[in-house]
C-alpha cells in the first residue's frame, strides 16, 4: 500500500485485481532483467577513449 499510495486497506483491495497471467508475465520480465544484469556485470568494463 505504501508503494501504490493507498491510504486504506479497503481502497487497496478494490484496485488490487491481478490475473494469474499478469503475475506470470511480471515474473518472466524480472527473470529476464536479472539474467541481463548478471551478464552485464560479468562482462569486463569497456575502456573509454
Amino acid at each position: 500500500m505504501s508503494i501504490s499510495g493507498h491510504k486504506t486497506r479497503a481502497v487497496f483491495d478494490r484496485y488490487n485485481i491481478v490475473s494469474e497471467a499478469d503475475i506470470q508475465n511480471a515474473a518472466g520480465k524480472l527473470e529476464r532483467y536479472a539474467e541481463k544484469r548478471k551478464t552485464e556485470r560479468a562482462a569486463p568494463p569497456q575502456r573509454v577513449k
